[in-house]
């Protein structure tokens, strides 16, 4: 008769759903959280979680973008899934194991900052392989939706999606190769998913070439544009020169010469390992440039946004960078005690890239084409946090002190250091068809100022340094 009291085999199930519930409803609660912080400085990310996880799977990974109307597709010839990688994708957990012979340029997959992607649509149809064993089971058009009004909803699609997985590995198609590629195509629904989705296209002719310099697995780009215009970039080799390193990134055959600076890791001169990188703004060995505003001056093998106007015109690369959760900087200075070791590496590692930095403007200054580009310092100091401001003073002073002792200040005879010369107040511009007549009648009494055709420009660049010891001429100095 206790038989009849309850159905077991109903009850059973019951419980089997409730834990599934219970235990998928984490997942769907983080991917909701982590949507509702989306903005637009997680979709200028997007677009690198999405290289960071494809570089994860392969040493020489060949990756295609495309961008339609109403969506952007992804593509990697990476490894591709097993089982628990495409259910660690499902549920938005790192699938990246403790084993300790992993490449050290490894990050994980699909862990948090893989739900920035989802600025650019929360429907993801995924096409690929999924290994079991020696066999292959092709993954076509598996959606990933991620659209839901609640957590009960995308719990429910969760789990859905999980179930799809379990599915495939009974009824999936067996094959003895897998597919080529592996592809995320976003749905771009709205007009922000659109916008963020060409936002990102867009930004690939300025920081992609950069981003193939410093990860050695990166070898191929084909990035095919709205209007369908394809862009091909190739990596050449990165060449020992003199005291520089030159990476030739071939854009459409089009050569782009990315030159470096390079501090090895350990003893080894002939290393491999990169522990520091200042990619220097050159467009020929000796031509600067003025690194693009949108640029970011941090690199942690991507471009940390939001350190475009860090304060110099160089880039700065490090494995070893320990960065902000936002990833829109590193740890500098704070009065937290868990992240004091951070900050500490992080400023020897600046420290170190200074260092680097000074030794070649001191070898090159003589001689170098526009040699005030390789001078701009405007390091902000007026941070909400005060021990920031306090490092950023100091690191300032540094660099100043260094610059100032330069000869990159172009005279109408030689080049003289900025503290052997007089600079033109900056009121002195404010009529731009008087300052000819005032050049001429200084250049009769001073023979320590700037060529007349850049006179501004050091001022303009002077004035950041913020240098009480730097020499103006003033007007009433010309009377």
């Amino acid at each position: 008769m206790e038989k009849n009291l309850i159905n077991r085999g109903e009850a059973k199930n019951r419980a089997e759903k409730e834990s599934k519930h219970a235990d998928m409803k984490q997942h769907a609660d983080k991917l909701i959280q982590g949507f509702e912080k989306l903005e637009e400085s997680h979709a200028k990310r997007a677009i690198w979680e999405l290289f960071q996880n494809a570089l994860d799977l392969t040493d020489n990974c060949e990756v295609t973008i495309e961008l339609n109307h109403d969506r952007i597709k992804f593509s990697h010839n990476g490894e591709p899934f097993d089982s628990n990688t495409l259910s660690c994708l499902i549920k938005q957990v790192s699938s990246k194991t403790s084993d300790n012979t992993k490449d050290e340029e490894e990050v994980g997959q699909y862990g948090t900052g893989f739900i920035t992607t989802h600025s650019f649509g929360k429907k993801i149809i995924l096409n690929g392989s999924m290994r079991e064993g020696k066999y292959y089971l092709p993954i076509h058009d598996f959606i990933l939706d991620r659209r839901a009004n609640n957590s009960d909803q995308l719990i429910e699609s969760l789990l859905s999606q999980q179930d799809k997985v379990f599915d495939l590995i009974e009824n999936g198609e067996i094959r003895i190769e897998a597919l080529p590629f592996t592809e995320f195509s976003y749905i771009t629904s709205s007009d922000l998913e659109k916008e963020y989705a060409k936002l990102a296209v867009d930004s690939l002719p300025l920081i992609l070439p950069y981003v193939m310099r410093l990860n050695r697995r990166l070898k191929t780009v084909k990035v095919v544009s709205r209007d369908g215009i394809i862009t091909n970039y190739v990596k050449g080799a990165t060449i020992p020169h003199e005291n520089l390193f030159i990476t030739t990134i071939n854009i459409n055959n089009k050569e782009q010469k990315i030159y470096s600076l390079v501090l090895k890791e350990g003893e080894d001169i002939n290393s491999k390992k990169e522990q520091l990188v200042v990619l220097l703004p050159l467009k020929e060995k000796n031509e600067t440039i003025l690194l693009n505003d949108m640029l970011s001056r941090l690199f942690l093998y991507y471009p940390l946004i939001g350190t475009e106007m860090f304060g110099f015109n160089y880039i700065i690369h490090s494995k070893e960078f320990a960065p902000t959760e936002p990833r829109d900087s590193v740890h500098l200075k704070s009065k937290n005690e868990q992240i004091q070791e951070k900050e500490e590496n992080n400023r020897q590692l600046l420290a170190k890239a200074s260092e680097l930095i000074f030794d070649y403007v001191k070898s090159v200054a003589e001689n170098i084409a526009e040699p005030i580009n390789l001078a701009s310092i405007y390091f902000k100091t007026d941070h909400n946090n005060s021990l920031l401001n306090e490092y950023f003073i100091g690191f300032k002073k540094n660099w100043v002190e260094n610059f100032k002792s330069f000869p990159l200040v172009e005279t109408n005879t030689n080049r003289l250091t900025p503290s052997n010369v007089c600079f033109f107040d900056d009121g002195l511009f404010t009529e731009d068809n008087h300052f000819d007549s005032i050049y001429s009648i200084v250049n009769q009494f001073w023979d320590n100022i700037p060529k007349k055709e850049i006179a501004k420009k050091w001022t303009d660049s002077v004035l950041d340094w913020d240098d009480d010891s730097i020499c103006f001429i003033t007007s009433e100095m010309i009377v």
